[in-house]
């Protein structure tokens, strides 16, 4: 998918939004900002850093109508990555991931999240990555990694992909979010 191209940019997190995509159930594209916040604790005593992006999809997003909706949004996402940090940030390596939903609109439920993430560059010998094809809600993964790396050719964070359905039989959405510290080359977990 195109869409994919949009986030090989190279830029260091936190920022203060980010984007994700949701598609619709006839491959429109459309972003959804998400922005930084701090909820969520780290995930143990260590040096580790995080950042937290919430991204909000309201009923225009879904094509609901007011009268089909009572609320803001009809459902949150929180997205965490957990991190460390070396020789003034220029080496990283990914801790932990952590993530969460909320609704709030009935009519509206997620289907499945597949969760990626990753810390990798192109002199790691061996993956630190992995794919988990479905998270249940409030997911939090440490990934045991041990290798840093360079923020400047390398990748360290998380994406998700949250499946979502209007009613028992009604469209189907799904929107993809990614959370990285670093984006700077295109490995298999950190594009669509």
């Amino acid at each position: 998918m195109a869409i994919a191209d949009d986030f090989i940019s190279g830029s260091v997190a936190p920022q203060e939004t980010i984007v994700a995509y949701l598609e619709s159930p006839d491959g429109e594209i459309k972003p959804i900002e998400g922005q930084l916040v701090s909820e969520l604790k780290a995930l143990n005593a260590g040096n580790d850093q995080s950042a937290t992006y919430v991204f909000s999809v309201g009923p225009s997003d879904l094509e609901l109508t007011k009268a089909q909706f009572d609320g803001s949004y009809a459902v949150k996402a929180y997205l965490t990555i957990y991190y460390r940090t070396q020789n003034n940030g220029s080496s990283v390596l990914l801790t932990g991931v952590s993530g969460h939903w909320t609704f709030y609109d009935q009519s509206v439920r997620v289907t499945n999240v597949r969760l990626r993430y990753g810390c990798d560059d192109v002199n790691v010998q061996g993956r630190q990555s992995r794919e988990i094809a479905s998270v249940s809600n409030y997911f939090s993964y440490d990934t045991g990694y041990q290798t840093y790396v360079l923020a400047a050719s390398g990748v360290a964070g998380a994406n998700i992909v949250v499946s979502m359905q209007h009613g028992t039989v009604g469209s189907t959405w799904s929107m993809f979010v990614q959370n990285t510290y670093c984006n700077g080359y295109a490995s298999w977990f950190n594009t669509r």
